[in-house]
C-alpha cells in the first residue's frame, strides 16, 4: 500500500485525540469517522494506532459505528482485515462514477477496472456495512450510462449510497475548463441527471432520507455520524482543518456552542502536536474558534434538520432552547404545506415539522426566508 501520510502526521493526530477527548469529550461516544482527504493511504499500523488512541474513550459493549473513507483503488485484502482488527466496521468508498470516460474527465486516479475489483473484493471479503460515494452530472456524463452505471452499483447491494450533485469549485481546473468553453457543461442537464438517479434508486430498493442520502430497504442502516450531524449533536473533529462543535447553557440560561477549525497548514499542525504538553496554554492551539449565540444555532439547527426527510421535531426543539417553536418557520411552513412542500405531522404523541421531497429541492431558499 503506497503511504502518503507521514508517521509525524499521525504522531500529531494521536497526541490531539487524547486532548480533545479528555477536555470535550461529550457523554458518550456513539461514531467515529475517519475521512478528510484519504485515509485509505495511511500505513496499517498507523491506522491501527489511530484506533487504539480513540478506543480507551469508548464504552465497553456499546454498539458504535466506525467508518472509515477509501479510494477503491486503495483497497487490498491487507487494507480490509486491519480495519476489522482496528474495531472499524463501516466501509466508505469514494466511487464517484462507474464510466471511464467519466472519471478520467475529473481526473479521478481511480479505473473502472479498479472500481470493479474493489466491490468484488468487498463482497468477498468485507463483513461490516458498505457505502458508496456516487455523483451526478459530472461533465462527459450520459444520462443512459450514468442509469447502466447505478444498476451495476447496485447489483453488488451496499447497504446504503450517498448520491451528490456536482459542486464546481471556483478556481478549480475544473471550473476554468468550464469557463473558457473547453469543457462543455449544461448545468441543467446536470440537474436532471440527479433526480434521475434519485428516482432509479427509489425504484430499486432505496429509500431517500436524506438531501443526498439514500439507505438500502433491505437492510434499513443510516449513517450514525452524519445523523449525529443533522440532529446537531455535539462532535470532536481531530487532524488539519478538522472542526469540532460542542453546545451548553451559559450562566445567563441561554443555549451557546464552541465551535474550532484546526490549521489547514499541515506542518504548523504537526509542529504545535507532535510538541504538545499539558502546560501549554489552551490558547496556543493552532486553531480558528468561534462562539455561537443562540440565535446562530437556532438557525443551525432548522439548516441541518430539515436536510432529513424525518424532519424538526417540534417539542424537541423547545425542550432543547427552552422557548417556542419559531412563529416565523410556522408561518412559512404552512404556506409551503398548502404548496405541497411542507408537511406537518404527528407520530408517537411528538410534533414534527418537514419538507416533503419537493420541498426539499428548494431547501436554501427555506432557509433565506426564515433568517
Amino acid at each position: 500500500m503506497n503511504s502518503a501520510v507521514s508517521d509525524e502526521y499521525v504522531c500529531a493526530l494521536v497526541n490531539e485525540i487524547d486532548y480533545r477527548l479528555k477536555n470535550n469529550l461529550p457523554d458518550k461516544i456513539h461514531t467515529v469517522y475517519i475521512g478528510g482527504g484519504t485515509p485509505s493511504l495511511l500505513k496499517p499500523s498507523c491506522i491501527l494506532r489511530i484506533c487504539d488512541a480513540v478506543k480507551p474513550f469508548m464504552e465497553k459493549d456499546f454498539q458504535y459505528e466506525w467508518t472509515i473513507e477509501a479510494n477503491p483503488d486503495d483497497l487490498t485484502s491487507e487494507f480490509l482485515h486491519v480495519l476489522k482488527k482496528g474495531g472499524i466496521n463501516r466501509l466508505s468508498c469514494g466511487i464517484q462514477a462507474f464510466d471511464d470516460q467519466v472519471l478520467s474527465a475529473v481526473r479521478r486516479r481511480s479505473s473502472l477496472e479498479c472500481v470493479k475489483k474493489c466491490f468484488e473484493l468487498v463482497e468477498n471479503e468485507w463483513e461490516g456495512q458498505f457505502s458508496v460515494d456516487l455523483i451526478s452530472g459530472l461533465p462527459k456524463q450520459d444520462p443512459k450510462k450514468f442509469l447502466k452505471g447505478l444498476e451495476a452499483v447496485l447489483s453488488y447491494s451496499p447497504d446504503h449510497v450517498s448520491l451528490y450533485s456536482l459542486s464546481i469549485e471556483e478556481g478549480t481546473v475544473l471550473e476554468r475548463e468550464i469557463r473558457s468553453g473547453a469543457l462543455k457543461y449544461n448545468f441543467d442537464e446536470a440537474d436532471q441527471m440527479w433526480l434521475l438517479g434519485r428516482n432509479f434508486l427509489e425504484h430499486n430498493g432505496y429509500e431517500q432520507y436524506e438531501v443526498s442520502n439514500f439507505v438500502n430497504v433491505r437492510t434499513g442502516i443510516k449513517s450514525a455520524h452524519n445523523l449525529a450531524y443533522w440532529n446537531s449533536l455535539d462532535y470532536i473533529g481531530c487532524g488539519s482543518a478538522a472542526t469540532g462543535t460542542v453546545r451548553e447553557r451559559n450562566k445567563k440560561a441561554l443555549f451557546e456552542g464552541f465551535r474550532w477549525t484546526n490549521s489547514k497548514k499541515i506542518e504548523e499542525y504537526v509542529s504545535f502536536w507532535l510538541s504538545f504538553s499539558k502546560d501549554k496554554s489552551f490558547c496556543c492551539l493552532p486553531e480558528e474558534n468561534e462562539r455561537l449565540d443562540e440565535e446562530t444555532l437556532v438557525f443551525e439547527y432548522f439548516m441541518m434538520g430539515l436536510r432529513v426527510l424525518s424532519g424538526v421535531c417540534i417539542e424537541s426543539f423547545c425542550e432543547r432552547f427552552e422557548r417556542e417553536f419559531p412563529r416565523n418557520v410556522l408561518d412559512l411552513g404552512l404556506e409551503w404545506q398548502d404548496e405541497g412542500k411542507a408537511l406537518f405531522y404527528e407520530r408517537e404523541g411528538r410534533h414534527f415539522f418537514c419538507l416533503t421531497k419537493k420541498g426539499i429541492l428548494f431547501l436554501n431558499d427555506f432557509l433565506r426566508k426564515i433568517i
